[in-house]
């Protein structure tokens, strides 16, 4: 649980690595992605929270046709 360090929202980061060897196709080599996140949190009422989320991924690989970045910026409501 992140501490809240605005009034109006709770940040919370992460951060997610993935290692792996591919093999059924050895052309690719080995592919890394690094996927850092970033969100914040605020409580609208009792039961209801909204969410932004700022997501990143860069994936690399042997292959120049595998490799990739992306970034996504959600937005949801839990109740």
């Amino acid at each position: 649980i992140a501490p809240r360090i605005f009034d109006y929202a709770t940040p919370t980061l992460g951060l997610g690595y993935t290692y792996s060897d591919v093999i059924n196709d050895s052309s690719r080599g080995t592919e890394t992605l690094i996927n850092p996140t970033f969100k914040l949190t605020r409580v609208i009422n009792d039961g209801l929270r909204a969410n932004l989320k700022f997501d990143y991924m860069k994936n690399t690989s042997g292959s120049d046709s595998f490799a990739y970045s992306k970034f996504t910026t959600a937005f949801g409501l839990e109740w």
